[in-house]
């Protein structure tokens, strides 16, 4: 086995895996999520910054770790806990063993059964197989992938692997008398009936290998945190589950079927009903006839699937044409058999432990014990029993699929529950009314109290676990421009509230209820009626005064005050309002705990919402520099904000942490300067720290500089200086590349990617981030960085994303320039031949600033034709002119985004339920904020989409209105990290009174587009964008002739007879699909096509808010591909009627000069 221990020497990879993993935990965890990670962890990033050993950073831990452990109550009765050991724990068994299990897990491949699911390691994680030989990509992968295959993978499998267990066994039997008896249970308190020395002697029976090293782990986890059972809150503790759960399926398997056959035999069943049946049913005439159905049933045994703790056993029997009509038997013989099952079960799985720890399954009469039957006529249903996971981690009913938001709304991964129809219904019910909101329709008064009564009710048993989306219900509600709606509301968070109060609810269940709850107040900018910190304050008396340890009011104390941040963060523009307190006296918070110290640095009152910053530890500097990158995404940071704090940490704490704090903060900061500003800071920036670091700073920005210049502007220039580094001189030195990237090494494969990802840069503010960002604590380390490259490309086609594509699989020790230029010189020669101006003038002005966009080298499923395409038009509302915030950069103001990010969301979901394959929204309408988000959630569901965006003004009193069009990548290949490639296209030309409004009521100005992309590919043929105004332009309709079959149009028009005739023209002259998506409340939204009959010509045509707000409609751009190829100067319709061509027929005329 490999056994890789505490190694002398931190590498660069392994400080990043370190890093990588504990924020992976914090984020996943149960009640650790709750707390703004970046800051509890700051002084955990400055021992992994120092540390030069593994041994030194585990000593650097122990001034901040929660040395002794963590007890977070689970129901605040003193009984139940959710235990962590150490930070310093978790590392070094993490490093010890990580390896070892994973290389068991490889050896045996038993243990890769698709029967249980749950917590199994995810074995690309395995930092001991990364070599240099590895690829850039592989890297990446083990550094970013979860240590356990996640859960919105496993969970499907795990419902896949159940639905087939049973329809194997219906599909195998040849009698038509079969039926399946489907048992689910749980076993009670798993993890605190998991005793650490069984635990421990289990492992050494059974994996030996893995034993060697895991039992001092074991020793210690009683010996110096006096944990009794295997703690949930270690990292680990999922993976020694499963092994166990191992033994129990093996167990299970090979004596369960044959000790249920004995029992049968050789059980009084009559006595043995007696404890399971009722007096009813034991008095009963058919209660008789049980012995025989028993007899003739041929009950057998045929497997368990399992999810952690959650099981489920399936068992095949057949009912003789005797008893059929016999339901109350039937009922009484499946509950007995599955009592008898159970029994059995407990038994064995008791029995794979040296000492018996008294293990028990849920039995019908429990709330989780579950059974019901199937044949062949109902099989189907059963797949309704479980809930449907979309890919990006959203759960979704059956009759409203992905319409829900987040996994941790609902189910655990340490405690799943096999959910019934009832539930699946509950869930139905919500989103349609959720969903009815969203789209405008009104509910009454009476209903609406009749919908919050049942939820109230359904709240006080166990549905209350699904707390998260009742608040996602309410959040629509409130944020509604209904006033009752509103009120409803705020009434029903207090009587939720006052449900959880009197019904004892888990700490877990809190903690997602505020959490809604602060999320419906930050949807309406923290409206002065909700009390939420008055009630957050109230609920950690309560929660004390009902049995909390002293580690849950440290928890809580620091999830305060992470709300207490995010509340500031989202309220306070005045930056210097944080500063004044930095030369006060701090104030200490007595008793604080090892998570809630690390906020001694925020001092922020509970009552005025006044927020202070405080420096007294090394740790500090990282904190403070992880609310700089929070607040930058709400407002500008000045530079004299950004210098105060630097100089006061720096004389408060010494240079090392005010560099500590420019280090981890300034990719965000600076590029949002301009150029004076920039220039300001740096001359400034010797007083914050070191002369030497300002002038490496310095020359950061300076190569930057000179690099942006040099690689040009346009795509064709950076195609052409890609050309001469690449391909003409391939071993030449590429000057201004940062040294942590490798400088100009020619060798140095950092070198060469840090180079081709500046290709795909919009702006010399990317280039900035990307280049400071080689001053990140610990992500330098990383080849490649989000930092480097934007979301959407503006500037850039898909030349330089096929290099690097290449480039990534490549082994990091076997690089060479040879090999690059064997890529590079295909890719480069290809693209340069796509966009060199013609010869003609008319040529040369159709290719002059427009780039194409080959779809078909992203390959499948670009590459194949696809007809029956679907659309979905979004026509959603804003106010141009109101919406917008001119002291936020034109950011949308406050409320605004908060309203429509609500619904985009149910438009992406309506989309995907409708099975479209895109979806369109107007000009202006995604928020930047949750531009991301949206993203992923298109590429989940296989969406292209095209929207609108907000204004852009970066750190100038220019902005940009642009469009984002962003395509799914359907393969396993990803592009860092994505599945989507996004472009971004600036509008060339405002409209006459949007550049009224900008100049006259704001004061920014328009920065004009000078990019105009055109995609092709098999699938959505060749498509392109004009934003709004762009569409009224000869010249930019001009560019398109003859080269697309759709012309997409975001916009927000008011006249809508003029784009009417527009679409009509441009049908044909350009002799495509024209779609226009109207804000609904200016203008329409319509779909045209350049059919002759006008009943086709018009293919859709709204006007007005009506409902359905969001409408899909089919898409043939194939349609008119005959008629484009066709020569223009043949009638489509000839007087010969011998002679007609009936698809041209259907089609109106081209231009004259069309192909001339």
């Amino acid at each position: 086995m490999v056994a890789q221990t505490n190694p002398d020497k931190l590498d660069d990879f392994l400080r990043l895996w370190i890093k990588s993993k504990v924020q992976e935990f914090y984020r996943l965890d149960s009640y650790l999520k709750y707390v703004q990670s970046d800051i509890v962890l700051s002084h955990f990033m400055i021992s992994l910054m120092s540390a030069r050993s593994f041994e030194e950073l585990i000593k650097g831990l122990a001034t901040s770790d929660y040395r002794n452990g963590l007890k977070l109550s689970r129901k605040g009765d003193g009984k139940s806990f959710f235990e962590y050991p150490s930070l310093a724990f978790q590392l070094q068994s993490l490093i010890s063993l990580w390896p070892d299990i994973c290389a068991l897990y490889t050896k045996k491949k038993f243990l890769e059964s698709g029967d249980r699911f749950g917590h199994r390691p995810n074995l690309l994680s395995n930092f001991a197989m990364l070599s240099s030989s590895s690829s850039v990509i592989e890297k990446d992968i083990r550094v970013n992938c979860a240590l356990k295959i996640p859960f919105q993978e496993d969970y499907p499998a795990f419902k896949k692997s159940a639905v087939e267990q049973a329809g194997k066994i219906l599909k195998s039997s040849k009698s038509g008398n079969t039926n399946v008896l489907v048992i689910q249970s749980d076993i009670e308190k798993f993890f605190h009936m998991l005793k650490i020395q069984a635990v421990s002697d289990f492992v050494k029976s059974n994996f030996p290998d893995l034993a060697q090293n895991s039992s001092d782990f074991f020793l210690r986890l009683n010996k110096d945190f006096n944990f009794s059972s295997l703690p949930i809150g270690w990292a680990l503790s999922g993976i020694f589950a499963d092994l166990i759960s191992v033994g129990f399926h093996e167990i299970l398997n090979k004596e369960l079927n044959s000790r249920l056959k004995s029992q049968l035999a050789s059980v009084n069943i009559d006595n043995y009903a007696k404890k399971i049946l009722s007096a009813e049913e034991l008095s009963s005439e058919w209660i008789k006839k049980l012995p025989g159905l028993i007899e003739t049933s041929n009950i057998m045994y045929k497997n368990v699937v399992s999810y952690v703790d959650d099981f489920i056993f399936f068992l095949e029997f057949s009912i003789s044409e005797q008893f059929k009509e016999e339901k109350l038997l039937i009922k009484a013989f499946e509950r007995l058999i599955t009592h008898l099952v159970l029994d059995i079960s407990e038994t064995l799985i008791n029995s794979i432990f040296p000492e018996k720890l008294n293990l028990k399954l849920y039995r019908p009469d429990d709330e989780k014990g579950k059974h019901f039957s199937f044949d062949r006529s109902n099989i189907d249903t059963l797949n309704s029993n479980f809930f449907n996971i979309a890919q990006n981690n959203t759960p979704s009913d059956p009759e409203e699929p992905n319409l829900w938001t987040r996994l941790d709304e609902f189910l655990l991964p340490a405690d799943n529950d096999l959910t019934l129809n009832e539930r699946t219904q509950f869930f139905s019910h919500l989103a349609n009314i959720r969903h009815k909101v969203l789209e405008g329709e009104k509910l009454d008064e009476r209903e609406l109290e009749d919908i919050f009564r049942k939820i109230l009710l359904k709240m006080q048993g166990t549905e209350a676990k699904y707390i998260a989306s009742v608040m996602r219900l309410i959040e629509v509600l409130v944020v509604s421009d209904l006033t009752q709606y509103f009120d409803f509301g705020m009434k029903f968070i207090l009587e939720l509230r006052e449900v959880f109060e009197k019904s004892s609810k888990p700490l877990e269940l809190w903690l997602r209820y505020f959490s809604g709850y602060f999320r419906v107040v930050s949807r309406l900018s923290f409206d002065s009626r909700f009390k939420f910190f008055d009630d957050f304050e109230r609920f950690i008396v309560f929660w004390a005064k009902s049995g909390g340890t002293i580690d849950d009011r440290d928890l809580l104390s620091a999830i305060r005050v992470t709300f207490l941040i995010r509340y500031v963060l989202n309220t306070t523009k005045d930056v210097p309002a944080w500063i004044e307190g930095m030369t006060r006296k701090r104030q200490v918070q007595m008793n604080s705990g090892a998570l809630s110290s690390q906020f001694l640095a925020f001092n922020i009152s509970s009552k005025s919402r006044k927020f202070r910053i405080h420096v007294n530890q090394a740790s500090d500097s990282i904190a403070i520099s992880a609310l700089f990158r929070e607040a930058i995404k709400y407002r500008k940071v000045g530079v004299s904000e950004f210098s105060t704090i630097g100089k006061k940490i720096g004389k408060k704490l010494g240079i090392e942490s005010a560099t500590n704090f420019v280090n981890a903060s300034a990719y965000s900061v600076v590029p949002r300067w301009s150029t004076s500003e920039v220039e300001q800071f740096l001359s400034g920036l010797s007083s914050i720290t070191s002369a030497q670091y300002a002038n490496i700073f310095t020359r950061l920005l300076k190569r930057a500089k000179i690099h942006n210049k040099t690689i040009g502007n346009t795509y064709c220039a950076r195609l052409k200086h890609a050309k001469s580094v690449l391909v003409d001189a391939p071993d030449s030195r590429i000057r201004n590349i940062p040294r942590a990237f490798g400088a100009d090494d020619p060798k140095d494969y950092r070198s060469r990617l840090f180079y081709l990802l500046t290709l795909q840069s919009n702006s010399l503010q990317d280039l900035q981030r990307a280049y400071l960002a080689s001053l990140a604590p610990i992500d330098f380390f990383r080849d490649f960085n989000f930092l480097h490259t934007p979301i959407a490309s503006r500037v850039s086609g898909l030349g330089f994303i096929q290099i690097i594509r290449e480039f990534m699989h490549w082994p990091r020790n076997s690089f060479s320039s040879a090999r690059l230029l064997v890529v590079a010189k295909k890719v480069i020669a290809r693209e340069l031949n796509v966009h060199l101006q013609g010869s003609s003038a008319l040529k040369q002005f159709k290719s002059d600033g427009v780039t194409i966009i080959n779809l078909n080298e992203l390959g499948s499923p670009y590459q194949k034709k696809e007809r029956g395409l679907l659309l979905t038009l979004c026509p959603i509302s804003i106010d141009a002119e109101k919406d917008f915030d001119t002291d936020a950069g034109l950011a949308f103001a406050p409320g605004v985004h908060e309203k429509l990010d609500l619904r985009i969301e149910s438009a992406i979901n309506e989309a995907k339920k409708r099975g479209a394959n895109a979806i369109v929204f107007p000009e202006l309408c995604l928020p930047r904020r949750y531009l991301l988000r949206y993203l992923k959630m298109c590429a989940s569901r296989g969406l292209l989409l095209i929207a609108g965006l907000e204004y852009s003004s970066d750190h100038s009193v220019k902005c940009r209105n642009s469009t984002i069009i962003s395509i799914p990548i359907q393969n396993s290949d990803t592009l860092f990290g994505r599945k989507f490639i996004a472009f971004e296209q600036d509008k060339h030309f405002p409209a006459a009174r949007e550049k009224e409004w900008l100049e006259t009521g704001t004061q920014f100005r328009y920065q004009p587009g000078k990019n105009l992309f055109i995609f092709n590919s098999k699938r959505y043929l060749n498509f392109a964008i004009l934003t709004c105004s762009d569409f009224l332009s000869m010249r930019l309709r001009l560019k398109l002739q003859e080269r697309i079959q759709t012309v997409f149009v975001p916009a927000q028009n008011d006249d809508t007879t003029t784009y009417n005739h527009i679409a009509e023209t441009c049908i044909r002259d350009l002799h495509c699909f024209a779609v226009v998506c109207n804000n609904q409340e200016l203008g329409a939204s319509f779909v045209f096509a350049p059919f002759y009959k006008k009943n086709r010509r018009v293919v859709f045509n709204k006007e007005g808010s009506t409902l359905p707000e969001f409408l899909t409609m089919k898409w043939n751009p194939s349609a008119v591909l005959k008629s484009q190829g066709a020569e223009s100067q043949t009638p489509f319709r000839p007087k010969d009627k011998a002679t007609v061509n009936p698809v041209l027929a259907e089609m109106k005329q081209t231009p004259p000069d069309w192909g001339h």
